[in-house]
């Protein structure tokens, strides 16, 4: 390849900022190169086999068809990547169903690589191919150049929304605020809706806070208001969202999981700010609970307004009765 193919190959990914766009764009340029037939890119975290979320796809039948090759080989083809090209066949991911083997075709081979997304983050991205001609990909070249290109891309990319997001940063807790709720509902109801994905909404709040300020004062409040959105934090994956909603009240969305699920995170939540001792940097040992209520989509509610009231009306039936625990938003409280 001459450098003006080179230049013409790479120049729609250097010049993409948009994430959707670039995205797609990355991959039709890999398919296009190795001759694969369809292809996907989805980000994923360090150490957890869950909690992916769909950047693009190309050359799948149908939208819904890639949420369920994700939720198959998802995990497989995440532990298998790496920074280095590699080609291995479907059975080293995963065994195969009959309905996989529909999905998947004649030619089942793999081809994945992985791209960092910035240094310190757990956060990077995977570029997953089926049906590449075999392993003569490995240790191109022009493999490896594509590949530097395309993380240098996508890390811009990254940037400019970090630089976009700021507006929607909570200044006390560094935490996202309720603006961006709607932001980051709005897409993932889009994107599940697309891929037939599901995911979880917990609406809670800290039990008697107001205690906390009437016998501390208002800096001792904001500062444990602080050091509860850093526990809460620390209960999820970087593709969840955590937002203060106002107030005492947080929020937080799980992708990719389903009510089972989100009640084991709700619960670790829970205990987690159960146990705490809160403001011991001013010598205090404040304790504290919370009450949370989880509504999840598409199994409780399929619209934003109505899976925010369910969530929130379940976390008050928790308030109304006990406080300190769990409540679904179609059933009693979580044992």
């Amino acid at each position: 390849m001459s450098l003006d193919e080179l230049f013409d190959y790479c120049f729609p990914v250097i010049t993409t900022t948009d994430l959707d766009l670039l995205g797609y764009t990355v991959i039709e340029m890999f398919k296009e190169s190795l001759g694969a037939s369809f292809g996907i890119l989805f980000r994923a975290q360090e150490g957890r086999g869950t909690g992916f979320s769909v950047l693009a796809t190309a050359g799948f039948p149908d939208d819904s068809m890639a949420g369920v090759f994700l939720l198959r080989f998802g995990a497989g083809i995440t532990k298998l990547s790496s920074p280095v090209p590699a080609v291995f066949p479907t059975e080293g991911v995963a065994s195969l169903t009959p309905e996989d083997e529909a999905m998947l075709g004649e030619n089942r081979t793999f081809f994945t690589l992985r791209f960092d997304l910035s240094p310190g983050s757990s956060m990077f991205a995977v570029l997953a191919l089926r049906g590449v001609p075999g392993a003569d990909v490995l240790g191109s070249t022009l493999l490896n150049f594509f590949h530097r290109q395309v993380r240098f891309a996508l890390l811009n990319a990254e940037r400019g929304i970090h630089t976009q997001n700021l507006i929607y940063i909570d200044d006390l807790t560094k935490l996202y605020n309720s603006r961006y709720l709607n932001v980051v509902l709005d897409r993932e109801l889009k994107r599940s809706e697309r891929y037939r994905n599901f995911f979880s909404v917990l609406f809670m709040d800290l039990d008697f806070f107001k205690r906390v300020n009437d016998t501390h004062g208002h800096l001792v409040g904001t500062r444990v208001l602080v050091e509860a959105g850093n526990v809460l934090r620390s209960c999820v994956r970087e593709t969840d969202t955590v937002v203060r909603y106002g107030g005492d009240e947080f929020v937080v969305l799980l992708v990719e999981t389903r009510a089972e699920e989100a009640i084991l995170v709700a619960e670790r939540m829970r205990k987690m700010i159960e146990e705490k001792p809160f403001g011991q940097e001013k010598g205090l040992d404040i304790r504290l609970t919370i009450s949370i209520g989880i509504a999840a989509f598409p199994e409780h509610a399929t619209s934003k307004q109505h899976l925010l009231n369910l969530a929130d009306k379940a976390m008050y039936r928790g308030k109304d009765s006990t406080r300190n625990i769990v409540y679904l938003a179609d059933a009693q409280k979580v044992p």
